[in-house]
């Protein structure tokens, strides 16, 4: 035990017989202990809370990669849908008032626009990630940013044409859907059993589209197809580009 420490001479021999009392090679051992344990004991907790934080990045960096393979289904689905709609629609358009049209032809022509299944794109993870303030946990600032950039932009104009499509595509269907009758199996006992076989048409193509809001709505709901299935096929790109940026930052 260090002894304790008697008042500060006054003299000068005094004080220098003081001095040479004092364990000035003990008391600088024992503070390079103490400094040495704060140090290596900071040093520990940054190399536990780096350590953490290079799991918790990975795990979120995973979470996003399976997102994006769910999203990248969803939209060559949504894509595949609206270009058909507009090929279809087009098809209808440029043979509107055509007394001649094939029957067949246009009832096949008027089917492939009457199915749509409504996209269901994932943001469970980047929200979760906004929430809890975990974003920044990605340390790579570009593929952050490009990160942001597919949730903040380019999905959300996705769904936001996909939103107008559904209501001029509804607008549409609801013209159309008295000329159009959607035929089932004999022995289908519900509509939840399952898709129609096919349809009929009531009255021919010329006679349908002798209604000119009819064919506005046609047209009005075939340009927004076209719209939707550009911007689904960018973002396609574009979740194939983040995609690929998430894998190398994995594999660094």
């Amino acid at each position: 035990m260090t002894p304790p420490l008697s008042p500060a001479p006054s003299s000068e021999k005094e004080r220098a017989s003081f001095l040479a009392r004092v364990p000035w090679l003990r008391l600088t051992a024992e503070f390079g202990v103490i400094f040495l344990g704060i140090t290596l004991s900071l040093l520990a907790d940054d190399w536990r809370q780096s350590r953490s934080d290079a799991e918790t990045e990975r795990r979120v960096l995973e979470e996003l990669l399976s997102d994006l393979v769910e999203d990248a289904a969803v939209l060559t689905d949504l894509q595949r849908q609206t270009e058909s709609h507009d090929s279809a629609m087009m098809w209808l358009y440029q043979r509107r008032g055509d007394a001649l049209v094939d029957p067949d032809s246009a009832i096949a022509q008027l089917g492939a626009t009457q199915a749509f299944d409504p996209p269901h794109l994932l943001r469970a993870t980047y929200a979760g990630l906004l929430s809890t303030g975990q974003l920044r946990v990605i340390r790579n600032d570009a593929l952050r940013r490009e990160i942001v950039t597919y949730y903040e932009n380019v999905l959300p104009e996705v769904s936001r044409f996909h939103d107008i499509y559904t209501d001029v595509w509804y607008a549409f269907r609801e013209l159309v859907g008295p000329d159009y009758v959607w035929l089932y199996e004999d022995d289908a006992e519900a509509f939840r059993s399952g898709a129609g076989v096919g349809g009929r048409l009531e009255r021919t193509w010329g006679e349908i589209s002798a209604d000119p809001t009819l064919v506005f709505r046609l047209r009005e709901a075939g340009v927004v197809a076209g719209v939707v299935s550009r911007l689904a096929s960018r973002a396609l790109a574009e979740n194939t580009e983040l995609g690929t940026a998430i894998r190398s930052q994995l594999e660094a």
